[in-house]
Protein backbone atom coordinates (compact mmCIF):
# COMPACT_ATOMS: atom_id res chain seq x y z
CA UNK A 1 0.00 0.00 0.00
CA UNK A 2 1.40 3.39 -1.00
CA UNK A 3 1.52 5.64 2.05
CA UNK A 4 3.62 8.72 1.22
CA UNK A 5 5.92 10.29 -1.34
CA UNK A 6 8.24 13.24 -1.94
CA UNK A 7 9.60 14.88 -5.07
CA UNK A 8 12.49 17.23 -5.83
CA UNK A 9 14.16 18.90 -8.81
CA UNK A 10 17.39 20.67 -9.63
CA UNK A 11 20.04 21.79 -12.07
CA UNK A 12 23.28 20.10 -12.96
CA UNK A 13 25.16 22.04 -10.33
CA UNK A 14 23.33 20.14 -7.57
CA UNK A 15 23.17 16.42 -6.82
CA UNK A 16 19.70 14.85 -6.73
CA UNK A 17 18.51 14.91 -3.11
CA UNK A 18 15.07 13.77 -1.99
CA UNK A 19 13.66 13.74 1.53
CA UNK A 20 12.61 10.54 3.27
CA UNK A 21 8.81 10.10 3.02
CA UNK A 22 6.79 10.84 6.13
CA UNK A 23 6.15 7.91 8.43
CA UNK A 24 8.92 5.67 7.07
CA UNK A 25 9.54 2.73 9.41
CA UNK A 26 11.57 -0.46 9.37
CA UNK A 27 10.67 -2.89 6.54
CA UNK A 28 8.88 -0.28 4.41
CA UNK A 29 9.78 -0.42 0.72
CA UNK A 30 11.19 2.80 -0.73
CA UNK A 31 11.19 3.23 -4.52
CA UNK A 32 12.93 6.10 -6.34
CA UNK A 33 12.45 7.27 -9.92
CA UNK A 34 15.32 9.52 -11.02
CA UNK A 35 14.80 11.42 -14.30
CA UNK A 36 17.60 13.30 -16.06
CA UNK A 37 18.61 14.87 -19.34
CA UNK A 38 21.53 13.60 -21.47
CA UNK A 39 20.42 9.95 -21.31
CA UNK A 40 23.31 7.66 -22.27
CA UNK A 41 25.75 10.52 -21.65
CA UNK A 42 25.08 10.34 -17.91
CA UNK A 43 25.99 7.73 -15.30
CA UNK A 44 24.15 7.31 -12.01
CA UNK A 45 25.19 6.35 -8.49
CA UNK A 46 23.01 5.50 -5.51
CA UNK A 47 23.49 5.82 -1.76
CA UNK A 48 24.53 2.78 0.26
CA UNK A 49 21.72 0.26 0.59
CA UNK A 50 19.92 1.15 -2.62
CA UNK A 51 19.59 -1.31 -5.53
CA UNK A 52 19.12 -0.37 -9.18
CA UNK A 53 15.88 -1.74 -10.61
CA UNK A 54 16.19 -0.55 -14.21
CA UNK A 55 17.93 2.06 -16.35
CA UNK A 56 16.15 3.31 -19.49
CA UNK A 57 17.57 5.86 -21.97
CA UNK A 58 16.31 7.63 -25.07
CA UNK A 59 19.70 8.01 -26.79
CA UNK A 60 21.58 10.93 -25.21
CA UNK A 61 18.38 12.97 -24.76
CA UNK A 62 16.70 11.76 -21.56
CA UNK A 63 17.10 8.93 -19.08
CA UNK A 64 15.43 7.25 -16.12
CA UNK A 65 16.90 5.13 -13.34
CA UNK A 66 14.71 3.42 -10.74
CA UNK A 67 16.02 2.13 -7.41
CA UNK A 68 14.65 0.43 -4.30
CA UNK A 69 15.56 -0.02 -0.66
CA UNK A 70 14.03 -1.84 2.30
CA UNK A 71 14.02 0.72 5.09
CA UNK A 72 15.90 0.07 8.31
CA UNK A 73 15.06 1.35 11.78
CA UNK A 74 17.51 4.24 11.35
CA UNK A 75 16.96 5.91 7.99
CA UNK A 76 18.56 9.30 7.18
CA UNK A 77 16.35 12.34 6.67
CA UNK A 78 17.21 12.47 2.95
CA UNK A 79 18.93 10.51 0.18
CA UNK A 80 21.56 11.89 -2.22
CA UNK A 81 22.04 10.25 -5.62
CA UNK A 82 24.78 10.97 -8.14
CA UNK A 83 24.69 12.01 -11.81
CA UNK A 84 27.73 12.59 -13.99
CA UNK A 85 28.04 15.38 -16.60
CA UNK A 86 25.80 17.77 -14.60
CA UNK A 87 22.38 17.15 -16.18
CA UNK A 88 19.16 18.79 -15.07
CA UNK A 89 17.03 16.33 -13.11
CA UNK A 90 13.81 15.53 -11.27
CA UNK A 91 13.23 12.79 -8.72
CA UNK A 92 10.42 11.09 -6.82
CA UNK A 93 10.42 8.70 -3.85
CA UNK A 94 7.51 6.52 -2.72
CA UNK A 95 6.97 4.72 0.60
CA UNK A 96 5.13 1.40 0.37
CA UNK A 97 3.86 -0.63 3.31
CA UNK A 98 3.27 -4.38 3.15
CA UNK A 99 5.67 -5.31 0.34
CA UNK A 100 7.64 -8.54 0.48
CA UNK A 101 10.83 -7.50 2.32
CA UNK A 102 12.89 -10.35 0.86
CA UNK A 103 11.97 -10.08 -2.85
CA UNK A 104 10.08 -6.80 -3.22
CA UNK A 105 10.44 -6.35 -6.99
CA UNK A 106 9.03 -9.17 -9.10
CA UNK A 107 9.36 -7.75 -12.61
CA UNK A 108 10.17 -4.61 -14.55
CA UNK A 109 10.18 -3.39 -18.14
CA UNK A 110 11.05 -0.18 -19.96
CA UNK A 111 10.96 1.59 -23.31
CA UNK A 112 11.84 4.87 -24.99
CA UNK A 113 10.66 6.90 -27.94
CA UNK A 114 9.56 10.32 -29.10
CA UNK A 115 6.23 12.13 -29.33
CA UNK A 116 3.31 13.03 -27.10
CA UNK A 117 2.41 9.46 -26.09
CA UNK A 118 4.83 7.41 -23.97
CA UNK A 119 4.23 3.71 -23.44
CA UNK A 120 5.52 1.70 -20.49
CA UNK A 121 5.63 -1.85 -21.86
CA UNK A 122 3.76 -4.74 -20.31
CA UNK A 123 5.24 -7.08 -17.74
CA UNK A 124 4.05 -10.25 -16.03
CA UNK A 125 3.41 -10.34 -12.29
CA UNK A 126 3.98 -13.49 -10.26
CA UNK A 127 1.59 -12.88 -7.34
CA UNK A 128 -2.01 -11.78 -6.87
CA UNK A 129 -2.62 -8.22 -5.69
CA UNK A 130 0.70 -6.92 -7.00
CA UNK A 131 1.25 -3.18 -6.91
CA UNK A 132 2.34 -1.96 -10.35
CA UNK A 133 4.11 1.40 -10.68
CA UNK A 134 4.35 3.20 -14.04
CA UNK A 135 7.00 5.92 -14.42
CA UNK A 136 7.13 8.52 -17.20
CA UNK A 137 9.57 11.28 -18.15
CA UNK A 138 10.46 13.35 -21.18
CA UNK A 139 12.95 16.06 -22.05
CA UNK A 140 10.61 18.93 -21.23
CA UNK A 141 8.82 20.31 -18.18
CA UNK A 142 5.68 18.54 -19.39
CA UNK A 143 2.80 17.32 -17.29
CA UNK A 144 1.13 13.99 -18.02
CA UNK A 145 -2.30 12.46 -18.40
CA UNK A 146 -1.89 9.08 -16.68
CA UNK A 147 -2.73 5.75 -18.32
CA UNK A 148 -6.32 4.55 -18.19
CA UNK A 149 -6.99 2.44 -15.11
CA UNK A 150 -4.18 3.95 -13.04
CA UNK A 151 -4.04 6.50 -10.24
CA UNK A 152 -1.53 9.32 -10.59
CA UNK A 153 0.54 9.75 -7.42
CA UNK A 154 2.73 12.67 -8.48
CA UNK A 155 3.40 14.80 -11.56
CA UNK A 156 6.28 17.11 -10.71
CA UNK A 157 8.29 18.42 -13.67
CA UNK A 158 11.44 20.49 -13.31
CA UNK A 159 9.72 23.78 -14.10
CA UNK A 160 12.66 25.81 -12.79
CA UNK A 161 15.08 24.45 -15.37
CA UNK A 162 12.64 23.45 -18.13
CA UNK A 163 13.44 19.70 -18.04
CA UNK A 164 12.81 16.90 -17.13
CA UNK A 165 9.22 15.83 -16.47
CA UNK A 166 8.47 13.32 -13.70
CA UNK A 167 5.24 11.36 -13.29
CA UNK A 168 4.32 8.14 -11.52
CA UNK A 169 0.97 6.38 -11.58
CA UNK A 170 0.00 3.03 -10.08
CA UNK A 171 -2.62 0.30 -9.95
CA UNK A 172 -3.23 -3.06 -8.25
CA UNK A 173 -3.35 -6.16 -10.45
CA UNK A 174 -5.61 -8.51 -8.50
CA UNK A 175 -4.70 -11.65 -10.48
CA UNK A 176 -1.18 -12.61 -11.48
CA UNK A 177 -0.37 -12.19 -15.14
CA UNK A 178 0.17 -9.55 -17.79
CA UNK A 179 -0.26 -5.88 -16.90
CA UNK A 180 -0.64 -4.73 -20.51
CA UNK A 181 1.06 -1.70 -22.01
CA UNK A 182 0.40 1.56 -20.15
CA UNK A 183 0.34 4.73 -22.26
CA UNK A 184 0.48 8.27 -20.86
CA UNK A 185 0.15 11.53 -22.80
CA UNK A 186 2.49 14.46 -22.25
CA UNK A 187 1.50 18.11 -22.56
CA UNK A 188 4.65 18.73 -24.65
CA UNK A 189 6.01 16.40 -27.33
CA UNK A 190 9.64 15.29 -26.99
CA UNK A 191 11.95 12.32 -26.38
CA UNK A 192 10.56 10.10 -23.61
CA UNK A 193 11.34 7.15 -21.36
CA UNK A 194 8.91 4.94 -19.43
CA UNK A 195 8.97 1.95 -17.09
CA UNK A 196 6.61 -0.44 -15.34
CA UNK A 197 7.67 -2.06 -12.05
CA UNK A 198 5.75 -4.78 -10.19
CA UNK A 199 5.96 -5.00 -6.40
CA UNK A 200 5.35 -8.28 -4.61
CA UNK A 201 2.94 -8.09 -1.67
CA UNK A 202 4.02 -9.52 1.66
CA UNK A 203 2.70 -12.86 2.81
CA UNK A 204 0.06 -11.24 5.04
CA UNK A 205 -1.25 -8.85 2.35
Amino acid sequence: VIKAYNTALGSGSTSPVVNKPAGTTSCDLLVVGLMFEKGTGTSTTAPTGWTLIRRTNQSNNVGMATFYKIASSSEPSSYTFGLSKSPKWSIGITRIEGADPTTPISAHNGASGSGFVATAPSLTTTMCNSLVMAFFSNKKDATWTPPSGTTELYDAPNNQQGLTSNMMAYFILTEEGSTGNKAATASISDSWVAQQIAVNPGINN
